[in-house]
């Protein structure tokens, strides 16, 4: 339902009213981040072109559905009931998820989702922003697994597929100074 002042502002022939949701709907549509609008019960009204780009799926599959279509089915179910909890609430709740593509890829994003009320104190709708985080968790797990393997204790190194050598720890290192070995910097099978 449209709030009494902005229904007012239109029937009354205010053409700036109408300048101002044009060049707000422009910069939302084009806007770098992902952007979602359900309506209280969480069926989607509005996505953006970069929510589009980021799931893969075309406007017309995702009107009307509900974000559960995106849901990969790993994110444990007590962070959805934490996030229902918060937003029924009036609050504003931020947060990972674990979702998935069209395509069927998983990714990681970083969303916050606002509950948006009428003058009543209603909620009317959610808008949601959200920013595809999977190359930064692919980082984050990256050097989470290099410091284990370089903290072994043993000479560690990391080689990429053409078995050239990327990474080595300080024993590799200390190997190289101490000994007469030769330290080629790929390996071959």
């Amino acid at each position: 339902m449209m709030e009494p002042s902005l229904h007012q502002a239109f029937s009354s022939g205010e053409a700036d009213v109408g300048k101002r949701f044009e060049q707000f709907y422009i910069a939302v549509e084009q806007s770098p981040v992902a952007t979602a609008i359900t309506d209280a019960s969480g069926h989607i009204e509005f996505v953006n072109q970069c929510f589009l780009d980021v799931t893969g799926y075309d406007r017309d599959e995702l009107l009307g559905q509900t974000p559960a279509l995106i849901q990969s089915g790993m994110t444990p179910d007590v962070v959805y009931d934490e996030l229902w909890t918060t937003l029924r609430e009036g609050k504003v709740w931020q947060g990972e998820l674990l979702n998935r593509r069209k395509s069927g890829e998983l990714y990681w994003e970083a969303q916050t989702i606002t509950p948006v009320k009428n003058t009543a104190g209603e909620i009317v709708s959610f808008v949601t922003v959200k920013e595809d985080i999977t190359r930064r968790c692919e980082q984050e797990n990256e050097l989470r697994l290099m410091s284990v393997a370089f903290d072994t204790g043993q000479a560690t190194f990391i080689t990429d597929t053409d078995m050239m050598i990327r990474r080595v720890n300080h024993l590799v290192s200390k190997i190289k100074r101490n000994t007469p070995w030769r330290f080629d910097l790929a390996l071959r099978p």
